[in-house]
């Protein structure tokens, strides 16, 4: 674990004439830290889903589905040659979709993956500067006394790493909370110093508000009851990113 360092306000490269856009959850979140930005008087721009495309330059709702919603809210939001100070995506933060509404897993896990894939080539096609995403999840990391996770929230993680990979303009920051029903406002400092730290980070917050780290270790060859790990002769192995410089040489 890595305590957390407290920070009531913007660093001087976060003191910019930009505008942020925050993808709000229903929970109050990404409200309560849009509040809190424009007490820096940071300007941003709420987004929330629905049928339509509307904006009046504070708030602004569009089709998650819409290639073309993307596009319109960058050119109204960052009208006047404004920059893009960074997005802040909380629509993954919240209860499990499937528990909240009739589709599936799959269905909500697809719906999340083409709001990103989207949002990301709406971004990239303005052809500006390195921009800063932050997306934040809620029990999508496995994590010491964590209950579940919620695969719907898991499988963003993945696909934003590999994000990473595909457009390396992204400065991109993976923050993972707790969900409480009706308490929100209590991670809103913690989600706060890591948006206005704006480093590319992968973090999780327990229960406890205990900041962990993921890190890699070094194993041996062995197995977890001492045996060696045996290969059969002959045998036929599936390789998943097999083509990869990790996994040919694993080949």
């Amino acid at each position: 674990a890595k305590p957390a360092v407290h920070s009531d306000r913007l660093s001087p490269a976060r003191r910019d004439s930009g505008t942020w856009l925050m993808f709000a959850d229903p929970s109050g979140l990404g409200q309560a830290v849009a509040r809190q930005l424009q007490t820096f008087g940071q300007k941003v721009v709420l987004v929330s889903a629905g049928q339509g495309y509307a904006c009046d330059g504070t708030q602004a709702t569009i089709d998650p589905a819409s290639a073309g919603d993307y596009e319109r809210l960058l050119a109204d939001a960052l009208s006047g040659a404004q920059s893009l100070s960074g997005v802040v995506d909380c629509w993954s933060y919240g209860p499990s979709p499937s528990d909240r509404r009739d589709d599936s897993p799959t269905d909500a896990i697809c719906a999340n993956l083409n709001h990103l894939a989207l949002l990301t080539k709406a971004v990239e096609k303005l052809g500006r500067t390195p921009w800063q995403l932050w997306m934040v999840t809620s029990e999508a990391a496995s994590i010491p006394l964590r209950k579940r996770v919620i695969a719907e929230h898991a499988s963003m993680r993945g696909f934003l790493r590999c994000l990473r990979l595909e457009y390396p303009n992204v400065i991109l920051g993976l923050v993972d909370l707790p969900f409480e029903e009706g308490a929100a406002s209590r991670f809103v400092p913690r989600l706060m110093e890591e948006v206005v730290q704006g480093e590319a980070v992968e973090v999780a917050f327990d229960r406890e508000e205990r900041r962990l780290v993921p890190t890699y270790i070094s194993l041996s060859h062995a197995s977890a009851q001492g045996e060696p790990i045996r290969l059969r002769r002959g045998g036929v192995y599936l390789l998943t990113g097999g083509l990869g410089g990790v996994g040919l040489q694993i080949a």
